[in-house]
């Protein structure tokens, strides 16, 4: 079974989870007054190396840097162990081949 006939069967397979931490490059206006921000992601990914390549790269598209992560598990998991809010799942039903990342409420703060 291909990825995405997977993903068509089972919303969560092929897609991970983490909290993002990311600083806006110089120039960008994203994020506001607040130069850094923490943001949940999912990506649609195999495993964690997988998951960091595919959001840097989705990061770098908005101008916005990789700092760290954290808590990055497979949606699965994230599913079976927490209750998660609406907008996660709605996010998680978006993640596909034509979006594979999609980042929810970005929650910024400044870098001194």
């Amino acid at each position: 079974m291909t990825d995405e006939a997977a993903t068509r069967t089972d919303p969560a397979a092929n897609k991970w989870v983490g909290l993002v931490e990311v600083e806006q490059e110089d120039g960008v206006t994203l994020l506001g007054a607040g130069r850094g921000a923490c943001v949940t992601t999912i990506a649609w990914c195999n495993n964690e190396t997988e998951f960091e390549e595919r959001v840097r790269a989705g990061l770098a598209e908005l101008g916005l840097r990789w700092i760290e992560a954290e808590d990055v598990e497979s949606c699965s998991d994230r599913l079976a162990n927490f209750e998660v809010p609406d907008q996660f799942i709605d996010h998680l039903h978006a993640v596909g081949p034509e979006l594979p990342v999609s980042f929810m409420d970005f929650h910024s703060f400044p870098i001194g």
